[in-house]
């Protein structure tokens, strides 16, 4: 989900690495995780290494639903 309509990447608060929609950068991640504003993005791999540090838990996606 873009934060707003002129977002076309974001990087990993810790290791910097992109985030993007594929159609924008191929070669970016696509997957990670945010926080509930999606404004902060971490990926896969920080996610595990800093999980239990900064006592982060896992909400369920708030994501827009068809209907």
């Amino acid at each position: 989900m873009r934060y707003s309509e002129s977002w076309d990447h974001d990087h990993c608060e810790f290791c910097w690495a992109k985030f993007a929609e594929e159609i924008l950068i191929p070669d970016s991640l696509h997957e990670g995780y945010a926080t509930a504003d999606n404004y902060r993005w971490i990926c896969e791999a920080c996610f595990e290494d800093f999980k239990d540090q900064f006592g982060w838990r896992l909400i369920e996606d708030r994501g827009e639903t068809a209907g």
